[in-house]
């Protein structure tokens, strides 16, 4: 059982910039592995395909994008982030809306692109176990993941909203269809977070990136 939400390539241009009247963007992502693949599966072709140069420069998230912005030093053009972020950035008024007329989304579902961002790649959440300590019988479904009886011993656990909510109401029985219709609620959400709470006494660590936790 697995939990899949998207996760976005932003098309965030800040405001004070002026792309389309220059042959070059600055783009900046979290470096490592995951921008080196950005870079060959989009930036560098589409430095070929559009005549442009594409810098590449990493960040830290929203709260640079925050600090350039407030002091007028806007250097970025395009950022990666998740669509969370981007919409509480957009209502700050530190993004500039994108043009549909010219960005091609018709062969996007509705949800994977918004007033701030379109939709680069899909990721999923995942359960996994030491096989030393349960051979394959590990946990067979996020309420197992919860069942510190049946499956005692340390845990990890995302420590973004983004990702850490979704299981947290499969283990409290939500149907997977049904996860985002409760998260639509203030109660919904309060619902996942005192999930979460419930399993915090057994959490040992909150994972910050893929590869501290794998």
């Amino acid at each position: 059982m697995k939990f899949e939400k998207t996760f976005t390539i932003v098309a965030a241009f800040f405001a004070t910039t002026a792309i389309a009247q220059t042959d070059k963007v600055t783009v900046a992502s979290w470096g490592g592995p995951f921008q080196e693949a950005q870079s060959k599966a989009l930036f560098e072709l589409a430095e070929k395909a559009m005549g442009i140069t594409v810098k590449q420069e990493t960040y830290g998230g929203m709260s640079d994008v925050k600090l350039q912005v407030s002091t007028g030093q806007v250097t970025l053009d395009i950022v990666a982030s998740g669509s969370g972020s981007v919409a509480h950035a957009g209502a700050e008024g530190l993004l500039e809306e994108l043009d549909y007329d010219v960005i091609d989304v018709s062969t996007f579902y509705p949800n994977l692109y918004s007033k701030y961002c379109v939709g680069g790649d899909v990721f999923s959440t995942v359960y996994a176990w030491n096989t030393d300590t349960y051979g394959e019988n590990g946990p067979k479904s996020w309420a197992d993941f919860w069942d510190v009886e049946k499956f005692p011993g340390k845990h990890a656990y995302r420590n973004k909203i983004a990702g850490a909510l979704e299981p947290a109401l499969m283990a409290d029985g939500v149907a997977p269809e049904d996860v985002y219709k409760v998260l639509s609620s203030e109660k919904g959400i309060e619902r996942a977070l005192n999930k979460i709470r419930e399993l915090r006494p057994h959490i040992d660590v909150f994972w910050t990136s893929g590869a501290q936790q794998a």
